[in-house]
């Protein structure tokens, strides 16, 4: 029984020096900058770690550097241009990062997700093909709700399209942002959504569909009670229906 406990002490001495040395070729292969090898080898020594007693630590340095390089192997992909294989390794570097605590990366790798969905779309952008877009755009928005930048593209793509509740939806997130850093944004998403209630109010209204009208009329006010657009709109829709009586309650707030 004792030579039996000796034998099995030793043999775990010696997992534990494997799992080590697995780490430390991860290292080095990040030190040159091969991060794909990186990746193979800590998964190698994570899967080693996992079934050895005595190795926890090497596996949490390893889990730790796990998502780091993933992110690092998608960079070097956008920035080649592979943007498909890079959207990949952000996506498992996300994974990772949420799997073993590292928001670090996870957080980075979101930002990235959204970046490149938007180099994708780019070009179903400008040539005006807004449903490939929108679709492209909404996997990079929904990676990181806060690219205020990506979610006009979006919020555009879908108005449009003539679909202005989704567009709508979208203009909203960004103008419920708090931070001052997004304030022109949020402006950008104010007057950007103005525009097209405004634009679907008045074809509405000239085609003597007043319902319809009206809704995109109140949604401008929602937006801001003060809209001088707005009210004025709303006072000319009631006028067409020749409900004096409304419009004379409503005109002194549109003056």
């Amino acid at each position: 029984l004792i030579v039996a406990l000796f034998a099995s002490a030793t043999l775990s001495a010696q997992d534990v020096a494997s799992v080590t040395a697995k780490y430390n070729e991860a290292v080095q292969k990040v030190q040159a900058k091969d991060y794909n090898g990186a990746i193979a080898i800590l998964d190698e020594a994570i899967n080693m770690g996992l079934e050895t007693e005595g190795a926890e630590a090497t596996v949490d340095l390893a889990q730790k550097l796990l998502p780091a390089c993933y992110f690092q192997s998608g960079l070097g992909l956008a920035k080649a241009g592979k943007l498909d294989e890079a959207l990949e390794k952000f996506n498992k570097a996300a994974q990772t990062g949420e799997l073993y605590g590292d928001t670090k990366s996870m957080r980075n790798a979101n930002t990235m997700i959204a970046r490149v969905y938007t180099m994708k779309g780019a070009n179903a952008f400008n040539t005006k093909d807004y449903a490939t877009a929108a679709a492209i755009f909404a996997n990079g928005y929904a990676a990181n709700p806060n690219d205020t930048k990506l979610g006009l593209n979006l919020a555009m793509s879908y108005c449009e399209m003539g679909d202005l509740v989704k567009g709508g939806e979208v203009y909203k997130q960004i103008m419920a942002l708090t931070h001052s850093k997004y304030d022109a944004d949020k402006a950008a998403a104010k007057e950007n959504f103005t525009n097209y209630l405004l634009a679907a109010a008045s074809n509405n209204a000239a085609e003597s569909k007043f319902d319809e009208a009206l809704v995109y009329t109140n949604e401008i006010i929602a937006m801001d009670s003060l809209s001088a657009v707005g009210n004025k709109l709303l006072v000319q829709l009631y006028n067409s229906k020749q409900d004096w009586a409304k419009v004379a309650e409503l005109g002194g707030v549109a003056a």
